[in-house]
């Protein structure tokens, strides 16, 4: 039988950007090595 595993990657930035700041902790290319699909609030 095939093990399936399923993982979240979660990058926040809300308490960032309510303090103001605008740059990311990771590159768009680091997270595209996960997959393209995201979500977002």
């Amino acid at each position: 039988m095939k093990e399936y595993r399923h993982y979240i990657h979660q990058v926040g930035t809300m308490k960032s950007l309510l303090e103001g700041h605008l740059e990311s902790e990771v590159t768009i290319a680091e997270l595209l090595r996960y997959g393209d699909y995201g979500f977002g609030t």
